[in-house]
């Protein structure tokens, strides 16, 4: 939903989602046994992550500056498999028209 005023001062609110196609994790640098060895590990086994993303957006501004901002209404992680962790950002854009 949007709105915009005749002195250009703009809202608007939203939704958004997705969905997860690939989690993974990788690490390089040295192995901790001990030896200087430097190390490549790379990990797709990650099956504890919700698979969908569901989250609201608002942006509130002035002609071609603006403060937008998210957050997550669903975890990161499935329900009793890992930490409650919400994804949220917050910013400033800028538009050209």
């Amino acid at each position: 939903l949007r709105f915009r005023t005749k002195s250009d001062f703009r809202i608007a609110i939203g939704l958004r989602s997705g969905l997860l196609i690939d989690a993974h994790r990788k690490y390089y640098g040295h192995d901790i046994s001990g030896i200087d060895n430097q190390i490549k590990i790379k990990d797709k086994d990650i099956s504890n992550t919700d698979k969908y993303l569901f989250e609201a957006t608002a942006r509130i501004g002035w002609r071609w500056i603006a403060i937008s901002g998210s957050y997550g209404l669903n975890s990161v992680f499935a329900k009793d498999k890992g930490p409650d962790i919400r994804p949220a950002s917050i910013g400033l854009s800028f538009s050209l028209y």
